[in-house]
Formats: structure tokens, sequence, C-alpha cells
């Protein structure tokens, strides 16, 4: 009676120890994944902080060289004929650079999940950017002469793409729905979107919705981000300075 009473006590001492192992293996785990994460979080906000310090540089070197051209054009409104032809040049280039704010008639695109689908994860055009890439592409043919996706003004040096589980553009991430708007033409631009076929079949084959309204005013807004240009210069006509 007595030997088992002393092997009960040993078996528990021995079912202690390993009790005791075990829960401090899981808290040195536990301590090291809590480690990890705040480590991650960390990156992450040091990564914002870098973005969002790019975004006020970008667009504070917007609005200095939009306060620089709202003086000059200030001061050339009311002078010759030659100047006044300078300033209007100088806005058709600002329009066609996308450094200024538009407006028009023209048409908005909604690209959005069709209603009753709850997977909110699932987003059918991330695997397929260049549908954005080619719906830019139809209305440019179209004659567009502004356009924008979810307030991201396009231009020639614009790039779409896939960034991590999102879409990019101009270095902004976008997601869905996507709101198209382009300044133009509004029968030109529908009937070059619905053609059979054509880009709108190819969204709706992605069992989304893609709807088309006409706006009387809309306003397409001027790029964010201004790219730097590194290796280009300006060509200097010799001939004509002769």
């Amino acid at each position: 009676m007595r030997k088992n009473k002393i092997f009960l006590i040993v078996v528990a001492i021995f079912l202690g120890v390993l009790i005791g192992i075990q829960i401090r293996t899981i808290n040195k785990n536990t301590t090291i994944k809590t480690e990890k994460g705040v480590a991650r979080t960390r990156e992450l906000q040091e990564l914002l902080a870098k973005a969002n310090s790019e975004i006020e540089k970008q667009t504070k070197q917007i609005e200095d060289l939009n306060n620089k051209l709202n003086e000059i054009d200030n001061n050339s409104k009311n002078k010759s004929d030659e100047t006044k032809y300078l300033y209007d040049e100088i806005e058709r280039l600002k329009i066609y650079a996308s450094l200024t704010d538009v407006k028009g008639e023209g048409l908005e695109i909604t690209i959005s999940k069709p209603m009753g689908l709850t997977d909110t994860a699932s987003d059918p055009v991330f695997d397929n950017p260049d549908y954005l890439l080619k719906l830019v592409s139809v209305l440019n043919a179209a004659d567009a002469e502004a356009i924008s996706i979810n307030s991201e003004r396009i231009s020639s040096y614009s790039e779409i793409e896939r960034a991590g589980n999102h879409i990019q553009i101009n270095g902004t991430s976008i997601a869905m729905p996507y709101k198209i708007k382009a300044i133009g033409d509004f029968d030109t631009m529908k009937s070059a979107l619905l053609i059979k076929n054509g880009i709108a079949d190819k969204f709706k084959s992605l069992n989304v919705t893609f709807n088309i309204t006409k706006e009387n005013n809309l306003t397409v807004e001027k790029m964010k981000k201004i790219p730097e240009l590194n290796y280009s210069t300006s060509v200097i006509n010799e001939e004509k300075n002769k």
C-alpha cells in the first residue's frame, strides 16, 4: 500500500514537471510571436510614415508650382494679345500634362460587385488589371480629354499594376468599386465602350456590374504626384537662334 502511494507521488511530481515545462514553452512561443508582430507593426508604421511624407512633399511641390503659375497668370491676363496667347497656351499645356483640375461633359463608369455577393475579399478585377489598361486605351481612342480612376488622374506617366493584394495607380492603392471619369463626347465614348465583345463585355464576363452614366458637369482632378525627369532635357534649336 505504501509503495502505491510513493508511486503515485512520483507520477504526480513527474506530471507536474511536464506541465510546467509545457507552460513555459507556450509562454516563450507566445512572447516570440508577440515580438514578431510588434516588429512587423513597427515596420509597417515606418513604411506608412515614409509614404505619407512623400505624399506631403509632392503635394507641397504641386502647390508651389501652381502658386507660381497663378502669379504668372495674374500678371499676364491684362497685357498684350501676344501675352494672352501665351497665357492660353500655358493653360492648354497644363491640361495636357494633367497638372490642373478640369471639368466638362462626359461620362462616369462604375465597376462594382453584383448585389448580394458576400465574399468581400474577392476582387476579380485584381486578377485582370490589364482590363483597366484596355479601358483607358478605349477611352483615349474615343478622344477622351481627361481620365481618372478612383480620383487618380491618368497621364502618359501613369502606371496601372498589381502591388501586393491590391491594384496601384500612380503609386496609390485603389480598390473596388472602381469609378472612372472621362471628359469628352458622351455618345462617342459610350459607343466605343459598348461595342460587341468590347471592354464592357470583358468586365461583365468577370461577373461585375459595369454601369455608364452621362455627366454634364464632370470634374477630373489633377495629378497628385508630379513625375521627376532625371534624364530628359530640352533640345535647343540652334538653327532658330542664329
